[in-house]
């Protein structure tokens, strides 16, 4: 299919029935971290020809790596430590064609930046993003898909990317939600209707996807790593258009696109190829507790199963004592706690107004209760801000600490064995930290229903009594929060963000001494660098120009290597290769910081690869290899680098499912640094075989790689220039030659150029 995609596009594919897309992207999106690799190979381009390096192909957004955790901490280590990075990525943006660059100082978390990221992409088809925080896209109608850092680069590099057929299937929204349901609840079972829904993408749809606000949007969107769907997507309708057309004006104020922009009909349904019913009366609110977060309770039956739990024989759910006293069910710790919880700024609004409907009728909280409103985001108060509401917890007797996991305020005194007591906690995990010592039972629910249950002083209530008169109307939170909170909040949180980002191109080195202007030329290079270190994949040979010929296995891998043994992310022990080429550099342990951080130097990627395999012709675990024919065991790198310097060829055999887990390119990298020809394993992981052959390096499937002996020399031939058969030869212990049949897979054309940045240059060359 030559169209590029889009859902419209998918949709009309789904029911027509089609082969593989073509996917081409309005705008990638990478953290700093993931895009150094990416942008070192652009850089190189220049090296050779100044005035005609390649350009990314689409617009690439290159955000922090604080991001997507929302915090500044990244921002001062980085400029302490890595100097040269900064005046990489300043070369970056005035260079390349393009290419923004965002401040790292981010001190909001991911919610608020998406949003206020997403308001100024309304008129994005296609956005492609590495990172899963910015799933929260589909939430406000931007079609948004997860790739890997190698499939974006593809797209930057101009290489149409070829997807498998992406089926759209749709859920119809109908129904109310009860009364005491809050967007916890909601968000939950939705997530928990969709892991019923296998692959592709899921569009809502129906009458009832009014009541889903946009905070409620964006949490679902963002949780679609929690099922095997590719994205969540919400359309926009006339909540989403009623938000854009209050905060466009506010982040880009000469853009007016966004009042012309016409919201779905909801009503009206479209061609998928599956339609699911999603009811919203079916998110019946629930308690989990008392003792372990996994037992729940529905709120309907949760008075009615307390009163027959104590008595009850002792158990995980139930206590054991009489039920004469009329004590049970005393609240005497209430934690409204969790960022996960009021980052959701309805989840705030409902929670604020309802304190300060119980402020109005003139209630308080009783004063035996210890009550704490631990947000754990910044944003919560920034929300109560816009409503005026910002001291209304403290009012009615709750003190606010910093602590996100914090669950008293102050000592609750034991009252008695014989009456069952209770802690209300609202936290989104860490359920056994939380637990108080000094109660019998600790339930985990909503943060509205448990400051309604604080207010009476006991879970021995109905809820429908303590609750009248003061339970805030959902449609009217809806409104305020797309109307007036939300656009207020974000368009707050975009200008604080645009003016780090100005304040950030001023603070970075001058590159060369020259001015802020775009400008064109190479990257100056710092050989004393331990960051930013020129990549050499544009020297190393590649392995299809010719057969493969008396080649040597540098690895011999068993089944199901993941992509964390093949190439770690985490930080570096003080024994391992990488390390010890630090060390030799000068640089202090405690500034070695992770594989991650140090992408952008080449050394520290080949050193790490395979550091957590295990090379099954050598009895050791880790980056070993036994170097033929001298059966000297050497340390991978180091045997790499004899046989290149005798002009070995290498190859590396794997069984089944190699490179499973998380994509992860730096992997394929490592490989293509090795100086490997091949990697002929059993079965790949298919993002992998993608990966591999955009570094040159080619993926062979051989069905028989278990009879191919490791210690022997190997050959590849193939039935034709272009052919995708061929046979796997060795000398085999008894001195007979073995063969087996092999098949090449991946894209010919980047293969025959030696990988993707090759074939780049090569396509420009011909223009």
């Amino acid at each position: 299919m030559e169209a590029p995609v889009s859902l419209e596009y998918l949709r009309k594919c789904t029911v027509n029935g089609s082969s593989n897309h073509l996917l081409f992207a309005d705008l990638v999106i990478l953290t700093d971290n993931k895009a150094l690799p990416v942008l070192l190979n652009f850089a190189t381009t220049f090296d050779s020809n100044p005035l005609n390096g390649i350009h990314p192909a689409c617009p690439l957004h290159i955000i922090p790596s604080s991001f997507k955790q929302g915090c500044a901490s990244s921002g001062p280590r980085t400029t302490k430590h890595n100097p040269c990075k900064l005046r990489f990525l300043k070369w970056c943006q005035e260079t390349l064609r393009r290419t923004t660059v965002f401040a790292p100082e981010v001190t909001h978390c991911q919610s608020s930046c998406v949003q206020s990221l997403a308001a100024s992409l309304f008129d994005c088809g296609v956005v492609v993003s590495t990172e899963p925080c910015t799933a929260g896209f589909n939430g406000l109608g931007i079609f948004t898909l997860q790739l890997s850092v190698s499939d974006c680069e593809s797209l930057l590099f101009g290489h149409r990317l070829e997807i498998p057929p992406i089926t759209v299937s749709g859920v119809q929204v109908i129904g109310e939600l009860p009364k005491f349901a809050v967007s916890t609840d909601m968000v939950l079972h939705f997530i928990k209707f969709l892991k019923s829904i296998c692959g592709g993408v899921v569009e809502v749809w129906g009458e009832g996807i009014t009541q889903i606000a946009l905070s409620d949007r964006i949490a679902i969107a963002n949780m679609v790593k929690e099922t095997s769907l590719q994205c969540i997507y919400f359309p926009c309708d006339r909540v989403c258009v009623d938000y854009l057309r209050v905060v466009a004006p506010l982040v880009h104020p000469n853009r007016k696109a966004i009042l012309c922009r016409p919201p779905v009909d909801h009503t009206v349904q479209r061609a998928f190829s599956r339609n699911f019913i999603f009811d919203l009366a079916t998110c019946q609110p629930a308690v989990s507790g008392p003792k372990r977060s996994s037992d729940r309770t529905l709120l309907s039956n949760f008075v009615t199963e307390f009163r027959e739990s104590i008595h009850r024989r002792l158990s995980p759910t139930s206590f054991g004592v009489s039920d004469k006293n009329e004590d049970h069910g005393k609240v005497l710790s209430l934690s409204l706690a969790g960022c996960t919880n009021f980052s959701n700024a309805l989840v705030t609004l409902h929670t604020a107004l309802l304190a300060k409907n119980i402020l109005d009728v003139g209630k308080s909280l009783p004063s035996h209760l210890s009550a704490s409103f631990a947000p754990g985001t910044g944003l919560a108060n920034l929300y109560l801000e816009e409503i005026e509401l910002e001291g209304v917890f403290s009012k009615l007797g709750l003190t606010e600490v910093r602590s996100c996991c914090a669950e008293r305020t102050r000592p609750v005194e034991k009252i008695t064995d014989d009456v069952v007591t209770c802690a209300l906690v609202s936290g989104n995990g860490n359920y056994d930290n939380r637990k108080h010592p000094n109660t019998s039972a600790t339930y985990l629910l909503a943060s509205p229903i448990a400051l309604l249950f604080a207010l009476a002083g006991s879970v021995n209530v109905d809820l429908g009594d303590v609750a009248e008169d003061i339970w805030p109307d959902r449609e009217r939170l809806i409104q305020l929060e797309s109307q007036q909170v939300l656009p207020r909040v974000c368009a707050r949180v975009y200008r604080e963000f645009r003016e780090s980002c100005a304040a950030f191109q001023e603070a970075l080195p001058e590159h060369q001494g020259r001015g802020r202007r775009r400008t064109i030329g190479p990257f100056i290079w710092d050989p004393h660098s331990h960051y930013i270190i020129r990549p050499p994949y544009l020297e190393i040979p590649t392995g299809w120009s010719r057969d493969i010929e008396r080649a040597r296995v540098l690895m011999a891998l068993g089944d199901n290597v993941t992509s964390d043994q093949i190439s770690p992310s985490g930080s570096m022990s003080r024994n391992s290769p990488a390390a010890t080429y630090l060390s030799n550099c000068r640089v202090s342990p405690r500034n070695y910081d992770s594989y991650g951080s140090r992408r952008g130097n080449h050394h520290i990627v080949v050193m790490g690869v395979f550091s957590k395999a295990r090379n099954t012709a050598v009895a050791m675990a880790g980056a070993f290899a036994c170097h033929y024919p001298t059966g000297r065991i050497l340390d991978l790198y180091e045997a790499a680098m004899v046989y290149r310097q005798c002009r070995t060829p290498t190859v590396i055999l794997a069984g089944a499912n190699y490179c499973t887990g998380v994509s992860r390119d730096s992997g394929a990298r490592g490989v293509r640094l090795l100086g490997v020809s091949a990697v002929i394993a059993h079965s790949f992981h298919p993002p992998h075989i993608r990966e591999l052959v955009f570094q040159g390096v080619l993926p062979i499937e051989c069905k028989e790689v278990d009879c191919v002996d490791p210690t022997s020399e190997i050959s590849v031939s193939w039935r034709g220039p272009s052919s995708r058969k061929g046979s796997l030869s060795w000398l085999g212990s008894s001195g007979c030659v073995s063969k087996v049949d092999v098949t090449l897979l991946g894209d010919m054309d980047l293969l025959k150029a030696g990988g993707l940045c090759n074939w780049a240059i090569k396509q420009q060359q011909q223009r």
